[in-house]
């Protein structure tokens, strides 16, 4: 499948953010990923698809799910597939997964540590 992300809608622009429209244009993907800090590998990229109330995933592109909480699932998709992915209707947006912030508790209880 060629890249179409120069030719999608504004809308499923919106709905896959900039990090993701840019990993479908980008001309190395995985140095692109590296520096956007995306689980990528094979073609394929982690994702967290955000789906309208009620809705399911779509049948087509295909995805290898790995966890899902509705209305989020979240599952490897091939990049060519991502536009195509952000245009399906049940589809509301499509994002990387959120990383957890490493946090100083030192500084997060403040003086005295929480004693």
């Amino acid at each position: 499948m060629v890249s179409d992300v120069a030719t999608v809608s504004d809308d499923v622009r919106e709905r896959l953010g900039d990090r993701l429209s840019g990993l479908v244009a980008a001309d190395d993907r995985s140095t692109f990923a590296d520096a956007e800090e995306l689980a990528y590998a094979e073609g394929r990229v982690r994702v967290v698809v955000e789906l309208a109330a009620g809705a399911n995933l779509p049948s087509s592109p295909p995805l290898d799910v790995e966890a899902r909480h509705d209305p989020f699932v979240q599952a490897f998709v091939a990049v060519d597939d991502l536009p195509a992915l952000a245009r399906a209707e049940s589809v509301r947006a499509v994002r990387p997964p959120q990383s957890p912030v490493a946090a100083d508790l030192a500084t997060a209880l403040g003086p005295g540590g929480g004693t």
